[in-house]
């Protein structure tokens, strides 16, 4: 790219990247105008982060070279808004949707980043063989259009109780034989393993339900994961330090108190938390408070390495993200990750309006509230001004066309919320319930480069 200099993360253009960046970018950028294009829209481009007002630029470029070629059908706004200003809400442990805990847990599928591998084995009869792993995408399948949507948008007692309704109505339709009280009660694990057992050896009923068998088997692993008891104990730390956070005015002493929740939460557990554990806590309580974090790295050092070397094995080894390393490789690793940790504090620096994610208030339901969702209520909010939210496709004409008022992304009835670096199925939850319920006059679809879970 060009050699110029660069004081600010705003002086950065597409063409001081490398040049396999700018291609990464341009690409994206091009895959957007072409799925607007199809939908015949003519979109309005606004942008929160570095990242993604590079592409924003370079989609709104593309918009109007397109505009002059066809006539839209429709008029929409696009907001992208970088990951990397908000990680807090990808790596916390929450579980409101079936989908966090599925995506979070299983493994993902060989070749793929938006699926999961399904262990199918509890319907094989042979137990030393292991079966072509099951997963979640399903091509024109309304069964799996509907439980995706549900995974993604329910509670997850809402999803249990749907998966197993669907369950019981295929063993009915294979007149199997079938005990079930009236009175449900709680789905779980053991009541969705009971119905599933029907299916086994039975070649005929599993070829005629695979794809629910799928998505039943897929809800039984992750509840019933030995992952669960970890990530109980995460959110519970988690939980109790955005509350001490929130209540604390010193914020510098963010890794300390941290530090403190751990030692006491390993002695109380006997050392159930791992390396990746520990890493996404404090990736989850930097993001959370941002500048105001002073991050040490001998701090930050102490506190990983007092489980790391818990861990170590005969051979001096440690195990991290499933694969054994050396010490001196772990400690490369460790100044790479505090360096981009460094990065990750002051993501929110140039940001005026969507600068905390911590709340302090009684009118707060949470200690601290994603940006995605701060940032959809303020551009449905026409008090507020959008400070942060660039527009990259406003010109003189449309200044003109809106009579000298700043447009906004609300203007049109079509709204895409595109969040660049992925997102996580809670998010998801969220941002549809708020659309939902405050916000039904537009309607809002929801982007994002990949579903994110914790360890990503």
């Amino acid at each position: 790219g060009d050699k110029r200099n660069i004081h600010n993360i705003s002086d950065i253009t597409l063409a001081v990247l490398p040049p396999s960046l700018q291609e990464k970018i341009k690409t994206f950028a091009a895959l957007l105008d072409a799925m607007f294009e199809e939908m015949s829209v003519a979109e309005d481009c606004y942008c929160v982060g570095a990242t993604s007002r590079l592409v924003a630029t370079e989609l709104a470029s593309l918009q109007a070279n397109r505009s002059k070629k066809n006539v839209a059908k429709q008029r929409a706004s696009i907001i992208l808004i970088d990951r990397t200003l908000d990680i807090a809400t990808t790596v916390n442990h929450t579980c409101e949707t079936l989908g966090n805990k599925i995506f979070g847990i299983l493994p993902t599928l060989p070749g793929h980043h938006n699926d999961v591998a399904v262990n199918m084995n509890c319907l094989c009869g042979h137990e030393s063989f292991d079966a072509v792993p099951g997963c979640l995408a399903h091509v024109n399948s309304t069964i799996g259009k509907t439980f995706l949507q549900s995974f993604l948008t329910k509670r997850s007692k809402e999803s249990m109780m749907e998966i197993f309704r669907a369950l019981v109505t295929a063993i009915s339709d294979e007149k199997f034989p079938l005990d079930i009280s009236p009175r449900i009660g709680q789905i779980s694990g053991e009541k969705l393993s009971n119905l599933l057992k029907l299916f086994k050896n039975n070649t005929v009923a599993y070829s005629k339900h695979t794809e629910l068998l799928q998505y039943a088997i897929a809800v039984l692993n992750a509840i019933t994961s030995e992952k669960n008891k970890s990530w109980e104990k995460l959110l519970g730390i988690e939980k109790m330090l955005a509350l001490r956070l929130s209540d604390t005015s010193d914020r510098s002493e963010t890794l300390s108190i941290l530090s403190d929740l751990v030692d006491l939460n390993m002695k109380q557990s006997k050392g159930i938390l791992s390396v990746e554990d520990i890493l996404q806590l404090i990736l989850f309580s930097c993001s959370l408070v941002g500048e105001e974090c002073n991050v040490n790295y001998s701090e930050f050092e102490s506190l990983v390495t007092k489980v790391a070397f818990l861990e170590k094995n005969s051979l001096g080894n440690i195990r991290l993200f499933g694969e054994e390393i050396s010490i001196d490789s772990f400690k490369g690793y460790m100044k790479t990750f505090y360096n981009n940790l460094l990065g990750l504090c002051e993501a929110r620096n140039q940001l005026k309006q969507f600068r905390d994610l911590l709340k302090v208030g009684s009118q707060y339901t949470s200690p601290y509230q994603g940006i995605n969702k701060q940032i959809l209520d303020a551009v449905f909010d026409q008090k507020v001004e959008l400070a942060d939210i660039e527009n990259k496709s406003s010109g003189l004409r449309d200044l003109i066309k809106s009579g000298f008022r700043h447009p906004r992304p609300n203007d049109h009835s079509l709204l895409f919320l595109f969040v660049v670096g992925g997102i996580s199925c809670d998010e998801i939850k969220s941002i549809t319930e708020t659309v939902a319920s405050q916000y039904p006059k537009t309607k809002v679809i929801i982007g994002s480069t990949r579903i994110l879970k914790p360890e990503d």
